[in-house]
């Protein structure tokens, strides 16, 4: 709940629209703002409406309900009785509502012809895009992989994250991700990094196995702006 009369954050003019200064937040990075009409998105997370000096449009109010109960501005819609919409503004911690989103309309997705996902104002997050991987891929897709700068805390903090693959079976449904082959390497590396010599270490990038190709839909449209970034760029790509 915001407060009548306290500042919580403050707008500057910037070529993406307005650079966004948080008072309430420790920010490391810019966060930007766009205003389309009568509707604010504080990048991928506040999203306002305007209710003076003009009221909002029915489609603004109908957009800004969208963000109500956290439900994050999420939304599935048929354009026509050919084409599926599916509007995804942040994917940060928002992959369970994405994944009910998605398969609450898969059937309806798959039976249209053209699917348009909408991540305009998009700056990331998580990984919720995974759900919507099987409407675009045509091929398997082999994640880069990247070095890791040796140090004390960065050793600590992959070791942490390889921790759980290297003590505990694969889940059934993670098997496919994580193959024994992966999976053994995940193990060589988690006790080779802490006597790790060189300035940088690699880790494997995940590959992710491509089960079918769906003719239904048969042509997929992303429309991004410039707000986009993170894991929204990398599922762009």
């Amino acid at each position: 709940m915001l407060h009548r009369g306290l500042v919580y954050f403050t707008l500057k003019q910037h070529q993406k629209g307005y650079l966004l200064n948080q008072y309430n937040v420790f920010n490391s990075i810019d966060f930007y703002v766009q205003q389309r009409g009568g509707l604010l998105q504080l990048w991928n997370f506040s999203f306002f409406g305007r209710v003076f000096p003009n009221e909002m449009t029915a489609k603004e109010k109908k957009e800004l309900g969208t963000w109500k109960n956290s439900n994050n501005g999420l939304d599935y819609s048929r354009l026509d009785e050919e084409t599926s919409y599916i509007k995804i503004p942040t994917f940060f911690n928002n992959d369970s509502k994405i994944e009910k989103l998605v398969a609450a309309n898969d059937k309806a997705i798959r039976n249209s012809k053209y699917l348009i996902i909408d991540l305009r104002g998009n700056g990331g997050g998580n990984s919720g895009w995974s759900f919507l991987l099987p409407y675009v891929m045509t091929n398997p897709i082999k994640q880069d992989s990247p070095l890791l700068r040796i140090s004390h805390d960065n050793v600590r903090l992959k070791r942490s994250e390889l921790e759980y693959f290297v003590k505990n079976p694969v889940p059934i449904d993670l098997k496919k991700y994580y193959t024994d082959q992966y999976v053994a390497n995940l193990k060589k590396i988690y006790e080779e990094l802490t006597s790790a010599k060189d300035t940088f270490y690699q880790i494997p990038g995940l590959t992710i196995p491509l089960d079918s190709v769906l003719g239904s839909p048969a042509k997929v449209a992303l429309i991004t702006d410039e707000l986009c970034g993170s894991s929204t760029e990398y599922f762009s790509i």
